[in-house]
C-alpha cells in the first residue's frame, strides 16, 4: 500500500511539473506574440462623450499612441493627462484586444459667465474656469456681474478674498441647475449681496433679495413662472424682497 502511495505521489509531482512548464511555455509564447508582432499594435482609438473637446485634441492629449503596443501604454498616465484639460471632468480608457483603445469622456459644462473687463470668464457649477474670451452677443449662458475675483486661471477654481461670497454664489447656481431654472436666466447681478437682481430670458425682472432661503425662493420663482404661463399673464416683475410673500407686477396693457 505504501509503495502505491509513493507511486501516486510521484505521478502527481510529474503532472504538476508538466502543467507548470506548459503554462510557462504558454506565457512565454503569449509575450512573444504580444510584444514581438504587430498584432497588438494600436490602430484604432474611439472617443465617446466629448462635445466641446474634439477627438483630435483628446488623442493628442494622451500622446497619440497609434502604432504603439496596446500592452505597453499606461492607461492611468493617459487618464491623468486628459483630466488636465479644463473641459474634461472624468475620463476612462479601456483596451479592446487586439488593437483598439476606447476612451469615455465626461465633460464639464459652461454654467455661468462672469463679466471681467471686456471679456467673460466661463465657469462650471463648481467654479472651475473653463475659458476666458470676449463675450458672444448671442450667448445663452447666464451672465453674472458684480462678482469680485482674485484669481481666474484656466483649469483652476476662481478665488476671492471673500470665499463665502463665492461659495454662496456657487450654491445659488447649483440649486438653480437642479430646479432647471438657471437655463431661464439671462443676467444675474451680485453687486449688492442683499439685493440680488435676476433678469430672465423672457424679460421678467426678479428682485431676489439676499441669499437667505435660496432654495425656497428659487422654487417660488419656478411656481410663479408656471402659474403665469398657464394663466397667460404678462408678468413684468417678481419681488421676493418685500415681506414673506412675493409681489408680482403684471403688464396691464
Amino acid at each position: 500500500m505504501n509503495g502505491m502511495k509513493k507511486v501516486d505521489r510521484k505521478i502527481k509531482r510529474k503532472r504538476r511539473k508538466v502543467l507548470f512548464f506548459t503554462l510557462l511555455l504558454l506565457v512565454v509564447l503569449f509575450l512573444l506574440v504580444a510584444f514581438k508582432t504587430t498584432l497588438f499594435t494600436i490602430s484604432k482609438i474611439e472617443v465617446h462623450g466629448n462635445k466641446k473637446v474634439t477627438t483630435d485634441k483628446v488623442i493628442k492629449a494622451i500622446g497619440n499612441p497609434n502604432g504603439e503596443n496596446i500592452f505597453r501604454v499606461n492607461k492611468k498616465n493617459m487618464e491623468n493627462s486628459l483630466q488636465k484639460h479644463p473641459y474634461i471632468k472624468t475620463s476612462t480608457i479601456k483596451r479592446r484586444i487586439p488593437n483598439k483603445l476606447m476612451i469615455d469622456i465626461t465633460e464639464k459644462q459652461e454654467r455661468i459667465i462672469i463679466l471681467y473687463a471686456s471679456s467673460g470668464i466661463y465657469l462650471d457649477e463648481e467654479g472651475f474656469v473653463l475659458k476666458i474670451e470676449p463675450l458672444n452677443k448671442n450667448e445663452k449662458i447666464p451672465i453674472v456681474s458684480g462678482v469680485s475675483i482674485d484669481s481666474h486661471i484656466i483649469g483652476e477654481k476662481i478665488t476671492s478674498n471673500q470665499s463665502k461670497y463665492i461659495d454662496d454664489m456657487l450654491n445659488f447656481v447649483g440649486i438653480s441647475i437642479k430646479l432647471k431654472l438657471l437655463e431661464k436666466m439671462g443676467k444675474i447681478d451680485f453687486s449688492d449681496m442683499e439685493e440680488i437682481t435676476i433678469e430672465l430670458n423672457d424679460g421678467i425682472i426678479v428682485d431676489f433679495g439676499s441669499l437667505n432661503n435660496v432654495k425656497y425662493k428659487l422654487s417660488y420663482i419656478n411656481e410663479i413662472l408656471k402659474d403665469v404661463k398657464e394663466k397667460n399673464i404678462l408678468c413684468k416683475y417678481i419681488y421676493l424682497n418685500r415681506g414673506d410673500n412675493p409681489v408680482i407686477v403684471i403688464d396691464n396693457n
